[in-house]
């Protein structure tokens, strides 16, 4: 699945997840008897020597619009995100489209992509506009 999210405050979003990334659950072991205590989000590691913070999900690059984010991340079950209180999905790349869970998410989205015009200056000193596109990318 191919979600689309928005990070509200990557200071606060780092901070959170340090503290996600060493969280535990316990579920019923595979006897269906014992009780197991495994991580609460199995892919977010986090080192406290190195202050290396890594969510192992394949992203395409992310999009800043400080102290915001959006990008588009490949996950197996997004429900990881409930999790997170600065980490939110906004919808999902279906078939190469973006398809957004609710105006408001779409309104987020554009508002951190931001305005997709750019004007530069050739090698001939002509001024150029063009639109970037409105996806950050998909994946192959």
């Amino acid at each position: 699945m191919d979600v689309i999210t928005h990070v509200s405050d990557l200071q606060a979003f780092r901070d959170e997840a340090k503290i996600l990334a060493k969280a535990t659950k316990t579920v019923t072991g595979e006897d269906g008897v014992s009780e197991i205590e495994v991580k609460l989000i199995p892919a977010l590691n986090y080192n406290d020597e190195t202050d290396e913070l890594v969510y192992g999900v394949t992203k395409v690059p992310v999009f800043y619009s400080m102290p915001e984010s959006v990008t588009l991340i490949r996950t197996n079950d997004d429900s990881e995100l409930s999790y997170f209180e600065h980490f939110h999905r906004l919808g999902e790349c279906i078939n190469g489209e973006y398809v957004f869970d609710s105006p408001e998410s779409q309104e987020t989205y554009e508002r951190v992509r931001g305005d997709l015009t750019a004007t530069y200056t050739d090698e001939e000193g002509n001024e150029q506009t063009y639109t970037k596109t409105y996806m950050i990318g998909v994946f192959a």
